[in-house]
């Protein structure tokens, strides 16, 4: 019976490092995620209102700077460079893929945290 109960016991405790390993990874993922929506975040504001863009997003100079679909009629010169802008306005296809992955990321941390 003794050596029942002392498998039964290292079992529990097997499970309970088990556990808090899994609880520290899910805390790494978070703590992850969180800094990588930030940084996206930073990457996607429009220099004009400082609101993540979303698509469409548009590019008007040659350094690639955004501007949000917002903010686009309103300015005829980068707000970062001072360019002209050039017309008919172009998409950015590659920042329009980065405010998907955004989406993405923060509705997995909402699965993680159940938010």
């Amino acid at each position: 019976m003794v050596k029942k109960k002392q498998e039964i016991f290292n079992l529990q405790s097997e499970m309970r490092k088990k556990d808090d390993l899994q609880r520290e990874m899910v805390i790494c993922v978070i703590d992850f995620l969180i800094k990588s929506i930030e940084e996206k975040e930073a990457e996607l504001a429009c220099p004009v209102c400082y609101e993540t863009a979303v698509a469409p997003i548009f590019i008007m100079c040659q350094q690639m700077h955004l501007v949000c679909s917002s903010c686009q009629p309103r300015v005829t010169s980068c707000p970062e460079c001072r360019e002209p802008y050039q017309r008919p306005p172009r998409r950015h296809r590659y920042a329009e893929r980065d405010a998907a992955e955004l989406e993405n990321m923060r509705e997995e941390l909402a699965k993680l945290t159940n938010h």
